[in-house]
């Protein structure tokens, strides 16, 4: 999977699909970063940038971590939902 990390994103017609994903990327990141849980691949999956404008929205792509992270996320998903 090929993935590019904020602030790089591929240009766009509109601009619209990657606002939304640089965005929603901000947002995750900011959001695991108050567990103190950092993904260090996450990013846009550029295979999934659609060909044509007005295809579907880019994928974010959450990548590797080790298993510490994934421990960590786990904990902190399983906290947020009590």
């Amino acid at each position: 999977m090929t993935t590019v990390s904020h602030p790089t994103n591929p240009p766009s017609p509109d601009g619209a699909p990657f606002h939304d994903a640089d965005a929603a990327l901000d947002s995750l990141r900011d959001a695991l970063s108050l567990h103190g849980i950092v993904l260090p691949s996450l990013g846009v999956d550029l295979a999934s940038v659609p060909g044509v404008p007005g295809g579907r929205p880019p994928l974010l792509a959450l990548g590797s971590c080790t298993a510490e992270t994934a421990q960590q996320l786990a904990t902190s998903l399983r906290e947020a939902a009590r």
